[in-house]
């Protein structure tokens, strides 16, 4: 009999008769080993030998080259081998493709077409036989400082068994045109993006120390599309340690950055995932930041680009000036929340963060520091923006003075020294800022000035025009604290003078600007979807002042029920005219504009004007006669809708408020409130001017059959997308395909991602995505997919990233996918940073940008939007006072002792009365507690 071992746990047993048997023993151990084991009801014993196999050892090589972005890339290693070896920067070469990769073949050498990134030659050295430079020469900046550089910037790290080393290349060497190049001849060669680079590893020693490993080379193609992430956040606090010390602070919008405002540097740094840099477009940095809503600029701090002394790790980092972004968002650098938001963060490569929005609030607590000395008040214009409105623009917020009117030859004074409200800060549509502003209402009236006029009050004595001279003077600055105190800071005493300056009476009627087909998407014809049975129609109040001046129009009712006028529509097709009857409904009447629905026939319900699928016929001519008066203008005495600013009383004190005729329903203004705004004899007291009689014509296209070219691949690109604000004003974006498509992958919505989510993470489907061609026949056209930008997915105006991929053809051939930025307005909701107790009877609410109230709304109906709990106790909101982003509820009666929570609701009206100064609604449902 003769055993033998085959693994640590299996014999095999040659028997005398010659019968093999294998058998399992418990486990082996080295040397001679006593097993025993049974055969045909036989136990038996034996000796057998065991020797442990060696296990193979794995031979150390490079595994693969990554490249990260413009200033680092890894060499990874399929083991774990010798550190110093691998962080020795002469171990490592660059190959550019284009110049002769032939000589890769030889055994590597010196002289060959490879650059290293050694550091060992100086500045001067001999350039080498092939006149290529080795990298100390190619980039004499580190000089000196070479060994310190890479002995920081070459690290070698043990992942996951591996040895993973990362280089970092100095910043004038980065990958996009840096000083990183060869010579050949005449010819230069630079590093650069978008090229493919051999990368050369060798002299590199296993773990062991043993045996160097095989020379690799791998190529490596210098292109970077990962975006840039925000890593971390730190302040400088010198009450934590010493002056100038780093503290991590977490960014999370529901907690708050305390710095001391005392601190020796009041900044933030930001610190990203990869180096960080400014990119402007004309001397404009292209990121955005908002400090309570306030655009703001110089606030961010980058590292100098191409700078030699540039390390990679502060290349990473953009800081956030505290101070700088409160004076320039003129705000008071006291123990008041500021929200931040920046938007558009880029790397070097262009890539734009995902989201595109950082928010965060911060604090400047203790504030010891001197008010800085006061800026001089100038005003530098006044405009009218009513028949007795006028809106004054200053150089500062704060600033006041009293305006005098005068007849052109200075002899008769018709207004004398009227309080102007204090300036503030006033921003456009998407959010910028314009400038600072105050407005003044003066008496007016049509009527001819009497012997003895009235006093403070213009007099347009019947005349569509006249001529003032306008002065203020009493020019004075103000500092308000927190209660709104008014400090005087600075004065002016030279007068603001405009001499023979045109008033002009609004006596014009609303006129038609424009109609197109409802779903007709602003003139995009053909169309493969239904069309849909509406037209709508854009007024405009044609106002004859200045274009800051208010552009509102209203629909005539009549009968009190309301009862409008209805409208005449007639489609010609084929020569046949068929006409109707069309009720205008006042719940299709909306911002100017009005939507006829030709479902709603009034009169001769026999009559058809849409086709057997309630669809306009395709190819008719519609005619909408609109009859005289359908619109109108302002009422005569119209309240004034610009809300409450601060001010003064008639001897020049401050009085804390000073109010534009808020009426209220079921108040009658006072004659001093409503101060004549719309004054023309001939303007209706209720209805102001209506519109006169006009006719509008819509031609609706052919359907367009699809007929696809099956084998032409869509594609699009970024100058073929375009942001449109639609009839709403609902900002909308329009992607053109050139080549083919297959409508469903079109509007899918897995195939668009907009600031990091998809459309349908963004809770859009494909009815939310239209198909629109711009012809006749679809393989002749361009094809557009259109989309209204999702709620909510812009927190601020600015830049976001915006990716299309996998439209295809019918074939299935999808398109190369596009990666690009889009500049989208604000439109997500404000958000309640805090709450606060007040005393107690109010609850002081600070939102992450202004708010406003919605227009034609009152301080008391806004109260019905916030329920307050004290306890089990609901108390009522009287009254809402808003300045900015403070919002005051003033409640019924003092609040019990207990927990105390805001809520927002909507109203009995099923509406949200508090909104963003671009029309952004607050969310119904939002819990706060309050602080005590």
């Amino acid at each position: 009999m003769e055993a033998s071992a085959i693994n640590a746990t299996t014999i095999r047993v040659k028997f005398s008769n010659g019968d093999v048997e294998n058998f399992t023993v418990k486990e082996l151990t080295e040397g001679e080993n006593t097993v025993e084991f049974e055969y045909k009801g036989q136990k038996f014993t034996e000796k057998v030998n065991f020797t442990a196999p060696v296990e193979p050892v794995d031979k150390a090589e490079v595994e693969e080259v990554i490249f990260d972005n413009y200033r680092q890339f890894r060499v990874v290693f399929n083991t774990v081998v010798d550190e110093e070896t691998a962080t020795d920067p002469r171990n490592y070469y660059f190959e550019i493709v284009e110049s002769k990769p032939d000589k890769l073949a030889v055994e590597m050498k010196e002289d060959l077409n490879l650059m290293s990134i050694d550091d060992s030659a100086f500045p001067g050295a001999p350039e080498t036989t092939t006149a290529y430079k080795r990298f100390a020469n190619a980039y004499p900046a580190l000089a000196g400082n070479a060994g310190w550089y890479w002995y920081n910037n070459i690290i070698a790290e043990t992942i996951e068994g591996k040895t993973v080393v990362t280089i970092r290349m100095p910043e004038l060497a980065r990958f996009d045109g840096g000083k990183l190049e060869i010579k050949e001849g005449t010819i230069e060669k630079k590093l650069d993006k978008d090229m493919t680079v051999n990368v050369a590893v060798r002299n590199v020693r296993d773990k062991d120390e043993v045996r160097i490993i095989d020379t690799a080379v791998f190529p490596m193609f210098i292109e970077d599309k990962v975006e840039p992430k925000l890593d971390k956040v730190y302040k400088y606090d010198n009450t934590v340690k010493k002056s100038g010390d780093l503290v991590p602070v977490e960014v999370d919008i529901n907690k708050t950055i305390e710095v001391e405002a005392t601190s020796t540097t009041k900044q933030l740094d930001l610190e990203f995932s990869e180096p960080i840099e400014k990119k402007e477009v004309n001397n404009k940095d292209v990121v955005k930041v908002y400090v309570n809503g306030v655009e703001v600029q110089d606030a961010l701090v980058y590292a100098t680009p191409k700078d030699a002394t540039l390390s990679y790790d502060d290349a990473k980092i953009v800081g956030f000036d505290l101070e700088k972004a409160v004076v320039a968002a003129n705000f008071k650098a006291s123990d008041k929340l500021y929200n931040v938001k920046i938007v558009g963060i880029r790397d070097y490569a262009d890539n734009i963060m995902v989201p595109s929005t950082i928010t965060f609030n911060f604090k400047l607590i203790n504030d010891k520091t001197k008010t800085p000395e006061a800026v001089k008040p100038i005003v530098k214009d006044i405009v009218q923006i009513a028949d007795n409105l006028f809106k004054v623009e200053w150089n500062r917020a704060n600033a006041t003075g009293k305006l005098t009117i005068k007849t052109i030859d200075d002899k008769i004074t018709e207004v004398e020294d009227e309080p102007v409200s204090l300036s503030r800060p006033e921003f456009d549509n998407d959010g910028n800022f314009v400038g600072f502003f105050s407005y003044v209402a003066v008496g007016a009236t049509d009527d001819a000035r009497p012997d003895s006029p009235a006093d403070k009050t213009i007099y347009y004595a019947g005349q569509k025009d006249i001529n003032r001279n306008i002065t203020i003077d009493s020019i004075v600055g103000y500092t308000l604290d927190e209660d709104n105190k008014a400090t005087k800071d600075a004065e002016n005493k030279e007068a603001y003078n405009k001499k023979g300056m045109e008033l002009v009476k609004d006596e014009l009627a609303p006129e038609h600007a424009f109609s197109y087909i409802t779903t007709d998407l602003y003139g995009v014809k053909g169309y493969t979807d239904d069309i849909g049975s509406e037209i709508t129609m854009i007024m405009t109040d044609n106002v004859p002042f200045d274009p800051q001046a208010l552009d509102e129009v209203m629909l005539m009712t009549y009968g009190g029920t309301p009862a409008p006028l209805n409208v005449k529509v007639s489609y010609e097709k084929d020569g046949i005219i068929r006409t109707a009857d069309v009720e205008v409904k006042d719940t299709n009447f909306k911002n100017n504009a009005l939507t006829i629905d030709l479902n709603d026939v009034i009169i001769g319900a026999d009559v058809k004007l849409l086709d057997k699928d309630d669809n306009l016929v395709e190819g008719a001519t519609y005619t909408i006669e609109v009859p005289k008066g359908m619109f109108a203008d302002p009422k005569k005495d119209a309240e004034v809708p610009f809300g409450s600013e601060y001010g003064f009383d008639s001897d020049g004190e401050y009085t804390g408020k000073f109010d534009f005729a808020p009426a209220t329903d079921g108040d009658v203004p006072t004659e001093e409130e409503l101060k004549g705004m719309y004054v023309d004899a001939k303007r209706e007291d209720e209805n102001g001017f209506t519109s006169l009689a006009f006719t509008v014509e819509i031609e609706v296209p052919n359907k367009v059959e699809e007929k696809v070219e099956e084998d032409e691949v869509p594609q699009t690109s970024k100058p073929l997308i375009e942001v449109k604000d639609n009839a709403l004003g609902k900002q909308e974006i329009h992607v053109r395909f050139i080549g083919s498509v297959d409508p469903e992958t079109l509007r899918n919505p897995e195939n668009y991602v907009l600031n990091g989510k998809t459309l349908a993470d963004w809770e859009m489907t494909k009815e939310d995505i239209k198909y629109v061609i711009d012809g006749e026949k679809e393989e002749e056209s361009n094809k557009y997919a259109v989309f209204t930008v999702p709620e909510g997915s812009v927190p601020v105006t600015g830049d976001v990233a915006f990716i299309i991929r996998d439209v295809a053809n019918k074939n299935g051939a999808k398109m190369t996918p596009v990666d690009t930025k889009i500049t989208l307005k604000d439109n997500t909701a404000p958000e309640i940073l805090e709450a606060k107790k007040d005393g107690s009877q109010k609850i002081i609410l600070t939102f992450d940008e202004p708010v406003i109230l919605k227009d034609g709304e009152t301080a008391a109906t806004a109260g019905k939007n916030f329920k307050v709990m004290v306890g089990n106790v609901e108390k009522l909101v009287n009254e809402v006072k808003i300045d900015g982003t403070a919002v005051t509820l003033v409640l019924e009666g003092d609040m019990p002792e207990g927990e105390i929570t805001v809520s927002t609701v909507l109203n009995h009206n099923g509406d949200m009365l508090i909104e963003d100064l671009v029309g952004n609604k607050l969310a119904e449902g939002i819990e706060i507690k309050v602080e005590r």
